[in-house]
C-alpha cells in the first residue's frame, strides 16, 4: 500500500514537472534532462541492486530490470528541483558562479534532501540496504554516492547546457555513456 502511495505521488511530481517544463517554453529540456536523468540513474540503481547493495520491495508497481519506475521518475523529480534551486540562489543573490559551484550546490541540496526524507520511505520497508546501516538504516556510503552522482551529473549537464541542442543531445549521451562504463569498471573491481 505505501508503495502505490509513494509512486502516485511520484508520478504526479513527474507530471507537473513536465507541465512546467512545456509551459515555460523549454520542450527540448524533455529529451536534454529527463532521458539522460532516467538513463544515468538506471544505470547506478541497477547497479546497486544487483550488487546487493539494496532491494527494493516487491510492492512497487513497475520494476525495469529490478529498479522501480517511480524511483528513476524521483531522481528526475529530485534533480530537478535541486538544479532549479541552485540556479534562483545564484539568480536571487546576483552569484556568477562557476559549473563546479553550482554542482556541488546541486549535490548539497541532494543530499540534505536526502537526510530529511529517505528515512521515511526505509522505514515503510519500501527498500532496505543490506550493509552498514547506521542513519536510520541507511549507510552512510548512500549519502557519499548521492553526492557524487548528481555532483558528476551536474557537471556533464551544465557543461553541455550551452550548447547547440543537437550537438547538446550527443554530448550528453556520450557523457552518460561514458561515465556509466567508468561506474561498470568501479564496480567490478572494487
Amino acid at each position: 500500500m505505501f508503495a502505490l502511495i509513494t509512486e502516485t505521488i511520484c508520478y504526479l511530481l513527474f507530471f507537473f514537472l513536465v507541465l512546467k517544463i512545456l509551459k515555460s517554453g523549454k520542450s527540448d529540456e524533455i529529451v536534454s534532462f529527463i532521458l539522460p536523468v532516467m538513463l544515468f540513474y538506471f544505470f547506478i540503481e541497477f547497479m546497486s541492486v544487483n550488487n546487493q547493495k539494496y532491494v527494493f520491495s516487491d510492492e512497487f508497481s513497475i520494476f525495469i530490470f529490478n529498479v522501480p519506475l517511480s524511483i528513476l521518475v524521483l531522481w528526475v523529480v529530485l534533480l530537478y528541483f535541486c538544479f532549479s534551486l541552485t540556479e534562483w540562489i545564484a539568480r536571487h543573490y546576483s552569484l556568477s558562479l562557476p559549473i563546479y559551484k553550482l554542482s556541488a550546490l546541486d549535490s548539497v541540496f541532494a543530499v540534505l534532501i536526502s537526510i530529511l526524507l529517505e528515512p521515511i520511505p526505509v522505514k515503510l520497508g519500501l527498500w532496505r540496504f543490506l550493509s552498514n546501516p547506521i542513519y536510520f538504516g541507511i549507510p552512510v556510503w548512500n549519502f557519499i554516492g548521492k553526492f557524487l552522482s548528481v555532483g558528476l551529473f551536474s557537471l556533464g549537464y551544465r557543461g553541455f547546457k550551452n550548447i547547440r541542442f543537437k550537438k547538446r543531445i550527443i554530448l550528453t549521451y556520450l557523457y552518460i555513456f561514458l561515465i556509466l562504463v567508468a561506474r561498470f569498471i568501479a564496480y567490478k573491481f572494487v
